[in-house]
């Protein structure tokens, strides 16, 4: 790092930056012994790269990897993390073509090291929506990080909080992405009716992800895995509340959505 303080030029500083991160990748928890040096070093190194677009990317994997070496003692640097998180993944920023994509992947990386809810960081969550609605090339560690945001600050907690957002991302993806989304989603979905069984069964029939479930496994359109996958989320429902799922299976019939061959009468 003091090399980096020492080089003026993008480049030179670009190959520091990668050797780095490559040494920190090689000895994961091993470098925990001399980390100070490098949380002490990384927050001057993004100011510095504010004015150097180029030096974005390479001080996020830094970063990235920063996190993952420190695991539950990524709180000594959670606020920092968040501001770059924030900064990274605004889809409306003029830099997000630089930051975007590192920036997800830190997001990932910090919401699995952390070791118990860290509001401001959870605060993000709209982010992640807007990055999905916009296009679904980051598709997967958005929901990456939707998943690991249920499991952290818990089902109920986040449909309270950010209940339309969520139905935001259910209805920018429920049957607009090919098979291997769909089954990352319903990962998702499950992972959300684990968390709150309930709240959650209430809330996707609520917002119509049910009947856009139930209208996906009807519509012999869909894969042998998505089907068996919508399949295995009502069966939670169903495990949960007999009663609750026969209701909606019936609101379902009843609105044109299942056939009377999905109806709880049969």
């Amino acid at each position: 790092f003091g090399l980096m303080s020492d080089s003026q030029e993008v480049d030179t500083k670009l190959r520091i930056l990668n050797v780095v991160s490559v040494l920190m990748e090689g000895m994961g928890r091993k470098i925990r012994p001399v980390v100070g040096c490098v949380v002490a070093s990384v927050p001057s190194l993004w100011e510095q790269a504010q004015e150097q677009h180029l030096m974005k990317g390479a001080v996020l994997i830094t970063i990235t990897r920063l996190v993952q070496a420190l695991g539950a003692d990524i709180v000594s640097i959670a606020d920092f993390v968040v501001s770059v998180v924030a900064f990274s993944c605004d889809v409306s920023s003029q830099y997000q073509l630089y930051t975007l994509e590192d920036g997800l992947d830190l997001w990932r990386a910090a919401l699995r090291a952390l070791p118990a809810p860290h509001p401001p960081l959870l605060a993000l969550f709209p982010l992640v929506v807007q990055v999905v609605e916009r296009d679904h090339e980051f598709l997967q560690v958005c929901l990456h990080i939707a998943e690991s945001h249920l499991l952290l600050s818990g089902g109920q907690q986040t449909l309270q909080q950010f209940g339309p957002e969520l139905q935001r991302l259910l209805t920018a993806t429920l049957g607009q992405v090919p098979d291997a989304g769909s089954l990352m989603l319903l990962e998702v979905v499950d992972t959300l009716l684990t968390a709150a069984p309930a709240e959650g069964a209430r809330f996707l029939e609520g917002c119509g992800a049910a009947a856009k479930m139930l209208q996906m496994a009807c519509s012999g359109g869909e894969g042998s895995l998505v089907v068996a996958s919508i399949l295995a989320v009502m069966s939670r429902i169903c495990a949960h509340d007999v009663a609750y799922f026969t209701g909606m299976l019936s609101r379902a019939q009843a609105s044109g959505v299942a056939p009377p061959a999905a109806g709880a009468g049969r």
